[in-house]
Protein backbone atom coordinates (compact mmCIF):
# COMPACT_ATOMS: atom_id res chain seq x y z
CA UNK A 1 0.00 0.00 0.00
CA UNK A 2 2.62 2.32 0.95
CA UNK A 3 3.99 1.76 -2.76
CA UNK A 4 0.87 2.89 -4.41
CA UNK A 5 0.30 5.90 -2.29
CA UNK A 6 4.58 6.89 -2.99
CA UNK A 7 3.54 6.20 -6.84
CA UNK A 8 0.20 8.57 -6.46
CA UNK A 9 2.16 11.57 -4.40
CA UNK A 10 4.81 11.51 -7.05
CA UNK A 11 2.03 11.87 -9.78
CA UNK A 12 0.69 14.19 -7.96
CA UNK A 13 4.28 15.93 -7.83
CA UNK A 14 5.12 15.68 -11.28
CA UNK A 15 1.64 16.87 -12.47
CA UNK A 16 2.38 20.01 -9.93
CA UNK A 17 0.68 22.01 -7.60
CA UNK A 18 0.88 25.45 -9.55
CA UNK A 19 -2.26 25.32 -12.15
CA UNK A 20 -0.60 22.41 -13.99
CA UNK A 21 2.94 23.35 -14.40
CA UNK A 22 5.42 20.55 -13.79
CA UNK A 23 8.45 21.10 -12.51
CA UNK A 24 10.36 18.70 -13.53
CA UNK A 25 9.35 20.36 -17.26
CA UNK A 26 13.33 21.70 -17.69
CA UNK A 27 15.55 19.12 -15.55
CA UNK A 28 18.66 20.46 -17.52
CA UNK A 29 17.84 23.96 -16.99
CA UNK A 30 16.57 23.81 -13.72
CA UNK A 31 16.39 27.72 -12.60
CA UNK A 32 14.30 30.45 -10.78
CA UNK A 33 11.69 30.29 -13.81
CA UNK A 34 10.85 26.31 -13.22
CA UNK A 35 10.80 26.41 -8.98
CA UNK A 36 13.15 28.39 -7.01
CA UNK A 37 16.06 25.92 -7.65
CA UNK A 38 16.93 22.52 -7.34
CA UNK A 39 17.17 22.22 -3.46
CA UNK A 40 13.20 23.57 -3.43
CA UNK A 41 12.83 20.53 -6.10
CA UNK A 42 14.12 18.06 -3.32
CA UNK A 43 12.34 19.49 -0.23
CA UNK A 44 8.88 20.12 -2.27
CA UNK A 45 9.64 16.28 -2.79
CA UNK A 46 10.36 15.69 0.35
CA UNK A 47 7.13 17.65 1.46
CA UNK A 48 4.48 15.97 -0.80
CA UNK A 49 5.73 12.39 -2.07
CA UNK A 50 7.66 11.25 1.07
CA UNK A 51 4.56 13.17 2.78
CA UNK A 52 7.16 14.19 5.57
CA UNK A 53 7.23 17.86 5.94
CA UNK A 54 8.44 17.48 9.44
CA UNK A 55 11.97 17.01 8.89
CA UNK A 56 12.38 20.02 6.93
CA UNK A 57 11.67 22.04 9.83
CA UNK A 58 9.91 25.80 10.31
CA UNK A 59 11.45 26.87 7.70
CA UNK A 60 9.92 24.14 4.86
CA UNK A 61 10.49 24.57 1.60
CA UNK A 62 12.66 28.00 1.44
CA UNK A 63 15.12 26.88 -1.45
CA UNK A 64 17.81 27.09 1.00
CA UNK A 65 20.42 24.50 1.90
CA UNK A 66 20.43 24.07 5.75
CA UNK A 67 20.96 21.53 8.65
CA UNK A 68 17.20 20.72 8.27
CA UNK A 69 17.28 19.98 4.36
CA UNK A 70 20.61 17.72 5.19
CA UNK A 71 18.84 15.76 7.42
CA UNK A 72 16.32 14.98 4.48
CA UNK A 73 18.69 14.19 2.44
CA UNK A 74 20.31 11.71 4.89
CA UNK A 75 17.10 10.34 5.31
CA UNK A 76 16.02 9.98 1.42
CA UNK A 77 18.16 10.73 -0.52
CA UNK A 78 19.05 7.44 -1.80
CA UNK A 79 15.10 7.20 -2.89
CA UNK A 80 15.50 10.42 -4.74
CA UNK A 81 13.79 9.43 -8.19
CA UNK A 82 16.51 9.78 -11.12
CA UNK A 83 13.98 11.63 -13.55
CA UNK A 84 14.24 14.40 -11.62
CA UNK A 85 18.10 14.33 -11.77
CA UNK A 86 19.91 15.52 -15.06
CA UNK A 87 22.12 12.52 -14.37
CA UNK A 88 24.46 13.34 -17.26
CA UNK A 89 25.18 16.58 -15.01
CA UNK A 90 25.79 15.02 -12.36
CA UNK A 91 27.95 12.27 -13.31
CA UNK A 92 29.93 15.31 -14.79
CA UNK A 93 29.68 17.05 -11.89
CA UNK A 94 31.55 14.26 -9.60
CA UNK A 95 34.11 13.91 -12.88
CA UNK A 96 34.99 17.78 -13.15
CA UNK A 97 33.72 19.32 -9.77
CA UNK A 98 34.70 16.69 -7.33
CA UNK A 99 37.31 15.23 -9.28
CA UNK A 100 36.22 11.45 -8.59
CA UNK A 101 36.25 9.63 -11.92
CA UNK A 102 36.75 6.32 -9.68
CA UNK A 103 33.41 5.78 -8.35
CA UNK A 104 32.09 6.22 -11.04
CA UNK A 105 33.11 3.14 -12.69
CA UNK A 106 34.59 2.11 -16.45
CA UNK A 107 31.18 3.81 -17.87
CA UNK A 108 31.89 6.98 -16.70
CA UNK A 109 29.70 10.05 -17.56
CA UNK A 110 27.45 8.27 -19.70
CA UNK A 111 23.93 9.70 -18.59
CA UNK A 112 22.64 5.91 -17.26
CA UNK A 113 21.39 5.75 -13.66
CA UNK A 114 23.05 2.58 -12.83
CA UNK A 115 25.12 0.92 -9.23
CA UNK A 116 28.09 3.34 -10.06
CA UNK A 117 26.15 6.30 -10.13
CA UNK A 118 23.98 5.37 -7.61
CA UNK A 119 27.04 5.10 -5.29
CA UNK A 120 28.29 8.12 -6.35
CA UNK A 121 24.82 10.25 -5.67
CA UNK A 122 25.23 8.89 -2.10
CA UNK A 123 28.66 10.23 -1.16
CA UNK A 124 27.88 13.61 -3.45
CA UNK A 125 24.79 13.79 -3.64
CA UNK A 126 24.18 16.18 -1.13
CA UNK A 127 26.98 18.24 -2.19
CA UNK A 128 25.19 18.55 -5.93
CA UNK A 129 22.19 19.78 -4.79
CA UNK A 130 23.25 22.40 -2.44
CA UNK A 131 25.70 23.69 -5.07
CA UNK A 132 24.07 22.83 -8.32
CA UNK A 133 21.79 25.78 -8.68
CA UNK A 134 24.87 28.58 -8.63
CA UNK A 135 27.50 27.03 -10.05
CA UNK A 136 27.82 24.21 -13.18
CA UNK A 137 29.01 20.92 -13.61
CA UNK A 138 32.97 22.50 -14.73
CA UNK A 139 32.63 24.71 -10.95
CA UNK A 140 32.12 28.13 -13.06
CA UNK A 141 28.65 30.23 -12.33
CA UNK A 142 25.91 29.52 -14.63
CA UNK A 143 25.03 32.05 -17.10
CA UNK A 144 21.84 33.35 -15.71
CA UNK A 145 20.72 34.85 -18.94
CA UNK A 146 21.31 31.75 -20.85
CA UNK A 147 19.50 29.28 -18.87
CA UNK A 148 16.16 31.82 -18.93
CA UNK A 149 16.61 31.57 -22.60
CA UNK A 150 16.75 27.87 -23.01
CA UNK A 151 13.86 27.20 -19.79
CA UNK A 152 11.80 29.11 -22.49
CA UNK A 153 12.74 26.86 -25.55
CA UNK A 154 10.46 24.31 -25.27
CA UNK A 155 6.71 24.12 -23.39
CA UNK A 156 5.86 21.06 -22.43
CA UNK A 157 2.36 19.64 -23.01
CA UNK A 158 0.17 18.89 -20.82
CA UNK A 159 -1.84 15.58 -21.64
CA UNK A 160 -4.91 14.62 -19.96
CA UNK A 161 -4.28 10.83 -17.87
CA UNK A 162 -0.88 10.78 -19.43
CA UNK A 163 0.41 13.63 -17.40
CA UNK A 164 3.88 11.99 -16.62
CA UNK A 165 5.11 12.46 -19.74
CA UNK A 166 7.52 15.03 -20.72
CA UNK A 167 7.25 16.11 -24.36
CA UNK A 168 10.35 18.44 -24.33
CA UNK A 169 12.87 15.37 -24.26
CA UNK A 170 11.88 14.82 -27.68
CA UNK A 171 14.94 14.34 -29.64
CA UNK A 172 15.31 14.57 -33.75
CA UNK A 173 18.74 11.99 -33.83
CA UNK A 174 17.24 8.90 -31.55
CA UNK A 175 14.58 7.07 -30.29
CA UNK A 176 13.63 8.88 -26.78
CA UNK A 177 11.05 7.42 -23.75
CA UNK A 178 8.93 10.49 -22.87
CA UNK A 179 7.75 8.75 -20.11
CA UNK A 180 4.87 6.15 -18.42
CA UNK A 181 1.11 6.06 -17.71
CA UNK A 182 -1.24 3.30 -16.59
CA UNK A 183 -3.20 3.87 -19.97
CA UNK A 184 -1.74 1.40 -22.31
CA UNK A 185 -3.68 1.91 -25.59
CA UNK A 186 -2.09 3.63 -28.45
CA UNK A 187 -5.16 4.78 -30.06
CA UNK A 188 -6.08 6.48 -26.17
CA UNK A 189 -2.53 8.31 -26.27
CA UNK A 190 -3.81 9.68 -29.54
CA UNK A 191 -6.97 10.64 -29.10
CA UNK A 192 -5.54 12.32 -25.51
CA UNK A 193 -2.65 13.68 -27.28
CA UNK A 194 -4.57 15.54 -30.30
CA UNK A 195 -6.64 18.20 -30.25
CA UNK A 196 -8.54 18.27 -33.17
CA UNK A 197 -9.77 14.59 -32.78
CA UNK A 198 -11.55 12.46 -30.18
CA UNK A 199 -11.86 9.06 -31.27
CA UNK A 200 -9.70 6.99 -33.84
CA UNK A 201 -10.66 3.40 -32.90
CA UNK A 202 -8.52 0.43 -32.64
CA UNK A 203 -5.79 1.38 -35.13
CA UNK A 204 -6.84 -0.77 -37.48
CA UNK A 205 -10.20 1.03 -38.08
CA UNK A 206 -8.72 5.06 -37.98
CA UNK A 207 -7.65 4.29 -41.86
CA UNK A 208 -11.22 3.85 -42.93
CA UNK A 209 -12.93 6.32 -40.12
CA UNK A 210 -13.77 9.36 -41.73
CA UNK A 211 -14.11 11.42 -38.12
CA UNK A 212 -10.08 10.76 -37.84
CA UNK A 213 -8.98 12.68 -40.77
CA UNK A 214 -8.56 12.91 -44.39
CA UNK A 215 -5.92 10.30 -45.78
CA UNK A 216 -2.26 11.43 -47.20
CA UNK A 217 -1.07 8.62 -47.98
CA UNK A 218 -1.80 4.64 -47.63
CA UNK A 219 0.04 1.57 -48.79
CA UNK A 220 -3.45 -0.07 -48.74
CA UNK A 221 -5.19 1.79 -51.43
CA UNK A 222 -3.29 0.60 -54.47
CA UNK A 223 -2.32 -2.70 -54.19
CA UNK A 224 -0.72 -5.19 -56.84
CA UNK A 225 -3.18 -8.09 -57.92
CA UNK A 226 -0.48 -10.92 -56.38
CA UNK A 227 -0.61 -8.96 -52.77
CA UNK A 228 -4.61 -8.92 -53.34
CA UNK A 229 -4.79 -12.35 -53.53
CA UNK A 230 -2.83 -13.08 -51.18
CA UNK A 231 -4.51 -10.95 -48.73
CA UNK A 232 -7.87 -12.82 -50.11
CA UNK A 233 -6.67 -16.36 -48.95
CA UNK A 234 -5.47 -15.40 -45.72
CA UNK A 235 -9.07 -13.97 -45.10
CA UNK A 236 -10.69 -17.34 -46.64
CA UNK A 237 -8.31 -19.34 -44.28
CA UNK A 238 -9.35 -16.87 -41.07
CA UNK A 239 -13.21 -17.43 -42.03
CA UNK A 240 -13.10 -21.14 -42.32
CA UNK A 241 -11.11 -21.20 -38.97
CA UNK A 242 -14.22 -19.48 -37.42
CA UNK A 243 -12.93 -16.06 -36.82
CA UNK A 244 -9.72 -14.52 -35.94
CA UNK A 245 -9.37 -16.21 -32.27
CA UNK A 246 -9.12 -19.64 -33.83
CA UNK A 247 -6.15 -18.27 -36.37
CA UNK A 248 -3.11 -17.37 -34.81
CA UNK A 249 -1.39 -19.92 -37.23
CA UNK A 250 -1.94 -17.63 -39.91
CA UNK A 251 -0.44 -13.89 -38.16
CA UNK A 252 3.03 -14.69 -40.04
CA UNK A 253 1.23 -14.78 -43.56
CA UNK A 254 -0.46 -11.44 -42.10
CA UNK A 255 3.27 -9.85 -41.37
CA UNK A 256 4.40 -11.05 -44.69
CA UNK A 257 1.83 -9.67 -46.28
CA UNK A 258 2.78 -6.34 -44.11
CA UNK A 259 6.12 -5.97 -44.93
CA UNK A 260 5.18 -6.77 -48.72
CA UNK A 261 4.04 -3.38 -48.68
CA UNK A 262 5.93 -1.21 -46.43
CA UNK A 263 6.74 1.76 -48.33
CA UNK A 264 10.08 3.36 -48.19
CA UNK A 265 10.17 5.72 -44.90
CA UNK A 266 12.22 8.34 -45.91
CA UNK A 267 10.23 9.22 -49.06
CA UNK A 268 7.01 9.94 -46.43
CA UNK A 269 9.07 12.80 -45.13
CA UNK A 270 7.42 15.73 -47.03
CA UNK A 271 4.05 14.29 -46.43
CA UNK A 272 4.07 14.28 -42.51
CA UNK A 273 3.38 17.48 -40.69
CA UNK A 274 2.78 18.24 -37.06
CA UNK A 275 -0.53 16.62 -35.66
CA UNK A 276 -0.88 14.00 -38.35
CA UNK A 277 -2.18 10.28 -37.06
CA UNK A 278 -0.33 7.64 -38.46
CA UNK A 279 -0.60 4.33 -38.77
CA UNK A 280 1.95 1.53 -37.91
CA UNK A 281 3.41 -1.76 -38.90
CA UNK A 282 4.39 -2.76 -35.31
CA UNK A 283 6.45 -7.02 -35.52
CA UNK A 284 6.24 -7.57 -32.10
CA UNK A 285 2.31 -6.87 -32.22
CA UNK A 286 -0.30 -9.68 -30.72
CA UNK A 287 -2.63 -8.70 -32.75
CA UNK A 288 -1.83 -9.24 -36.30
CA UNK A 289 -4.54 -11.82 -36.75
CA UNK A 290 -7.51 -9.46 -35.23
CA UNK A 291 -6.49 -6.59 -36.83
CA UNK A 292 -6.81 -7.93 -40.37
CA UNK A 293 -9.65 -9.64 -39.89
CA UNK A 294 -11.68 -7.33 -38.27
CA UNK A 295 -10.66 -4.05 -40.46
CA UNK A 296 -11.77 -6.43 -43.51
CA UNK A 297 -15.12 -7.18 -41.79
CA UNK A 298 -15.29 -3.56 -40.59
CA UNK A 299 -16.88 -4.95 -37.26
CA UNK A 300 -14.64 -4.85 -33.93
CA UNK A 301 -14.61 -7.88 -31.53
CA UNK A 302 -18.43 -7.73 -30.32
CA UNK A 303 -19.80 -7.63 -33.63
CA UNK A 304 -20.30 -3.74 -33.49
CA UNK A 305 -19.96 -2.13 -37.02
CA UNK A 306 -17.54 0.53 -37.25
CA UNK A 307 -16.31 1.10 -40.60
CA UNK A 308 -17.47 -0.26 -43.92
CA UNK A 309 -17.39 -3.88 -44.58
CA UNK A 310 -14.70 -5.01 -47.16
CA UNK A 311 -17.51 -8.11 -47.18
CA UNK A 312 -20.77 -8.21 -49.83
CA UNK A 313 -23.15 -9.03 -46.78
CA UNK A 314 -27.04 -9.59 -46.35
CA UNK A 315 -28.68 -8.40 -42.79
CA UNK A 316 -25.67 -9.93 -40.56
CA UNK A 317 -24.56 -12.71 -43.06
CA UNK A 318 -21.89 -12.54 -45.46
CA UNK A 319 -22.65 -13.39 -49.14
CA UNK A 320 -21.04 -16.24 -50.42
CA UNK A 321 -19.19 -16.86 -53.79
CA UNK A 322 -19.04 -19.66 -55.85
CA UNK A 323 -16.07 -21.19 -54.17
CA UNK A 324 -17.72 -21.05 -50.59
CA UNK A 325 -16.07 -18.21 -49.17
CA UNK A 326 -17.33 -14.80 -48.75
CA UNK A 327 -17.00 -12.66 -51.55
CA UNK A 328 -15.53 -9.32 -51.36
CA UNK A 329 -17.09 -5.86 -52.35
CA UNK A 330 -16.67 -2.71 -54.61
CA UNK A 331 -14.25 -1.14 -52.21
CA UNK A 332 -12.10 -4.79 -53.09
CA UNK A 333 -12.42 -4.54 -56.60
CA UNK A 334 -11.69 -0.86 -56.77
CA UNK A 335 -7.58 -1.99 -55.87
CA UNK A 336 -7.72 -1.45 -51.99
CA UNK A 337 -7.58 -3.92 -48.83
CA UNK A 338 -8.09 -3.00 -45.57
CA UNK A 339 -5.78 -1.86 -42.87
CA UNK A 340 -3.30 -3.96 -41.55
CA UNK A 341 -1.80 -1.97 -38.86
CA UNK A 342 -1.87 -2.64 -35.29
CA UNK A 343 -0.65 0.13 -33.97
CA UNK A 344 -0.93 4.18 -34.27
CA UNK A 345 1.38 7.09 -32.97
CA UNK A 346 0.57 10.83 -34.33
CA UNK A 347 3.71 13.86 -35.10
CA UNK A 348 4.29 15.40 -32.12
CA UNK A 349 6.82 17.42 -33.17
CA UNK A 350 9.00 18.51 -36.65
CA UNK A 351 12.73 19.32 -34.91
CA UNK A 352 15.57 19.88 -37.71
CA UNK A 353 12.59 19.05 -40.37
CA UNK A 354 12.25 15.92 -38.87
CA UNK A 355 9.00 14.40 -38.18
CA UNK A 356 9.47 12.94 -34.57
CA UNK A 357 6.27 10.38 -34.23
CA UNK A 358 4.92 9.86 -30.74
CA UNK A 359 3.18 6.61 -29.55
CA UNK A 360 2.33 4.62 -26.55
CA UNK A 361 3.43 1.01 -26.45
CA UNK A 362 2.20 -0.77 -23.67
CA UNK A 363 1.84 2.63 -21.22
CA UNK A 364 5.24 3.59 -22.56
CA UNK A 365 5.01 6.65 -24.85
CA UNK A 366 8.50 7.47 -27.00
CA UNK A 367 9.44 9.99 -29.23
CA UNK A 368 10.97 8.22 -32.25
CA UNK A 369 12.66 10.27 -35.34
CA UNK A 370 11.07 8.80 -38.86
CA UNK A 371 12.61 5.84 -39.73
CA UNK A 372 13.75 4.77 -35.84
CA UNK A 373 10.81 3.81 -34.29
CA UNK A 374 10.75 1.35 -31.40
CA UNK A 375 10.12 -2.06 -32.24
CA UNK A 376 10.96 -1.61 -36.42
CA UNK A 377 7.76 0.32 -36.95
CA UNK A 378 7.51 1.37 -40.19
CA UNK A 379 4.96 4.22 -41.61
CA UNK A 380 1.72 2.58 -42.93
CA UNK A 381 -0.59 5.18 -43.82
CA UNK A 382 -1.31 9.13 -42.86
CA UNK A 383 -4.14 11.08 -41.63
CA UNK A 384 -4.38 14.63 -41.11
CA UNK A 385 -7.16 15.30 -38.74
Amino acid sequence: MSNILNEINLMKYLTGYKRGVVISEQLSNINEATLNNCVSQFQNWVKTVKNDSGILGPTGVDGKWGPYTKSAFDKYGLEYPSSLIDVSNFQNYVKNVKKDSTVLGPTGSDGKWGPNTIKAWGKYGSSYLSTRCSTSSSGSTKDTKSDKTDSKSCKRTNIKNFEGINTCLADSTKSVKLGDSSVTDCAAFVNAFSDKVSYVGNAWFTHDLDSAGKRKFSVYTKVSDINKEYARRIFNVIWGEGGWEKASSVANHVKTLQKALIPNQSSLKGSLAKGDIVGIYYPSSSHHVEAFYQAATGKDGKGNSITPSYVKTAGNSMVKGSDGYPKLGKTWNSGRIWSLNTHLGIVGEIKNGVPIIFHNIGGTVWADPLGKLQGDGKIMWIKQP
